[in-house]
């Protein structure tokens, strides 16, 4: 019997056990359903911050033209006056860039051209010339102090990972960067609306110049995603920019607005050239299958709100209660897997120590951390529900008693024990004697 018992102890123990554990679902997965060909890519939910996957992102790779990101930042919070900043091209810009395969704006040596129309040279058809003409100027002649400048702002923005040779893009071997790092660049550059603006345009007109004097310059960007006349259009695209050699592959970095959620993607490092020589630029196949993915797979949730009561808190002190609840201090909407359930969500509660009363209505007393797959999703503060009152005799019995256990207290304490105990002592031992010599009085008196 004893032993039949013992055994329904542990299943029941087994079962509160398999009740308690978090809840585990196979649907929580931020891996895609098909092949990427990029060796890197970051997909980041610009609304919340969320990176929604990554592959590779600190992997180190070649940028090639993603590098005029950032030749673009330091024109741009270097000349005050875009559209009416003039710079001429100076002849000797052009001597590194021959024989290399170069993109190109046509901009021609000693062309003149505001720092505006530069940028769209420089960021549409991802135009070399245009970097290097942008570099001696604000690089007052130097494109070596212009690229000294290029790395210190990678720097400051926290792209640790990267580092810059030139201003253009064109492979060179220390020239590198991770797609975590181009993410960063890139969200930096986003502060500035013209350059929103410029990279978001699909086709530009460049204006008559003494060496264009024909009304027909235009130029276009080199992202087909923005193109209406090509297989790769995607509506929801805007941005930004791409950049391939044969040493890098294909990079490209783009972002895509649709139902109100908002993403930048980068991928890197995609083949150059197709394995089944189908012409596909493999690069816009990963961005269209990842987009399509991400504005089908994911929504935001509530997954807390504000006011519910997550757990509750031993309070001493108190006559009329010895605890009280913990409520929410905010409502919680995270990007999560469409299907994911609210039981897949786990928390990971801590509180304080040793509360007394009285404790006041939204007292933080905790927090609760929220994760989902072992990711954290947001860590919210814990509040007192109501007012406890301190009972004024509990209170005076802590004070008593938090005053005795002081060392100085027990020390002082302690020796008056030991006087006393001396003093008991040392009176026992005097009635002791008097009653001895009372004794030998009566004795000796017979």
């Amino acid at each position: 019997m004893k032993k039949a018992k013992n055994l329904l102890c542990l299943a029941l123990v087994l079962v509160l056990v398999f009740l308690g554990a978090p809840l585990r679902t196979e649907a929580v997965s931020y891996k895609v359903p098909f092949e990427l060909a990029s060796q890197a890519v970051y997909l980041v939910n610009t609304d919340t911050g969320t990176v929604i996957y990554e592959q590779n992102a600190d992997k180190v790779l070649y940028p090639a033209s993603l590098t005029k990101i950032m030749t673009a930042i330091l024109a741009i919070e270097s000349v005050s006056d875009l559209a009416g900043t003039m710079v001429t091209a100076p002849s000797y810009v052009y001597d590194e860039l021959y024989m290399k395969g170069a993109s190109t704006a046509d901009i021609r040596q000693g062309e003149t051209l505001s720092m505006e129309d530069l940028l769209y040279a420089l960021l549409l058809p991802s135009a070399c010339e245009a970097a290097n003409i942008i570099a001696d100027y604000v690089g007052n002649g130097s494109i070596d102090a212009f690229v000294d400048e290029m790395n210190r702002k990678a720097m400051e923005i926290g792209a640790v990972d990267t580092h810059f040779v030139n201003a253009h893009g064109l492979y060179e071997p220390e020239q590198v960067t991770t797609a975590k790092d181009m993410y960063l660049i890139t969200q930096y550059a986003m502060q500035y609306p013209i350059f929103e603006k410029i990279t978001n345009t699909a086709s530009y007109k460049m204006p008559v110049t003494s060496r264009h004097p024909n009304d027909d310059w235009y130029i276009y960007h080199t992202n087909m995603l923005l193109r209406k006349n090509t297989n790769y259009y995607y509506e929801p695209a805007a941005g930004i920019k791409t950049g391939s050699t044969l040493e890098s592959g294909r990079n490209l970095i783009s972002t895509a607005s649709k139902g109100g959620y908002h993403y930048m993607l980068v991928t890197m490092g995609a083949p150059y050239v197709n394995p089944d020589d189908s012409g596909t630029n493999l690069s816009f196949l990963d961005a269209l299958n990842l987009y399509d993915w991400v504005f089908d797979s994911f929504a935001f949730q509530t997954v807390m709100r504000e006011n519910d009561v997550i757990d509750e808190i031993h309070v001493a002190l108190s006559g009329e209660q010895d605890y009280v609840a913990l409520v929410a201090m905010e409502d919680v909407t995270a990007l999560l897997p469409a299907e994911t359930d609210a039981s897949a969500i786990q928390q990971t509660i801590t509180l304080r120590r040793n509360v007394k009363a009285p404790v006041r209505k939204g007292d933080i007393l905790g927090k609760v951390e929220l994760r989902l797959a072992g990711d954290v999703i947001a860590v919210v503060d814990l509040a007192a529900m109501n007012n406890v009152e301190r009972s004024p005799w509990l209170y005076a019995l802590d004070v008593t008693g938090r005053f005795l256990s002081r060392p100085a207290v027990q020390l002082m304490l302690a020796a008056l024990a030991l006087c006393i105990l001396l003093y008991a002592v040392f009176l026992a031992r005097y009635k002791r004697f008097r009653r001895q010599q009372r004794e030998r009085q009566r004795k000796a008196g017979r």
